[in-house]
């Protein structure tokens, strides 16, 4: 099964309120990801491409989770401690 992205990408209205331009600027970067992993298998989407062993459906995680994160704990100011970015940000706490 191959993946096909649902959106099509949108440049930002670089002139828009600032709620809208956040948005918009989400919505790009999204599309843009999106664009970049069209077409991939399961198998391509799982290998990995950094000498970390990150793959492409790795960074789609990591970017969802970063996401959820500013939007849970600093826009919206709740605490998510189940969240696995908040587990790993507390590994380096000091």
């Amino acid at each position: 099964m191959t993946f096909t992205p649902p959106l099509e990408r949108a440049t930002p209205d670089r002139l828009a309120g600032e709620r809208d331009a956040l948005a918009q600027q989400l919505d790009y970067q999204r599309a843009t990801l999106l664009r970049k992993i069209d077409g991939l298998d399961d198998e391509a989407l799982r290998q990995p491409r950094t000498g970390s062993g990150l793959s492409l459906l790795g960074l789609v995680k990591h970017l969802t989770e970063t996401e959820r994160g500013w939007f849970l704990e600093i826009f919206a100011g709740v605490s998510d401690q189940d969240s696995p970015a908040h587990r790993h940000r507390s590994r380096f706490r000091l």
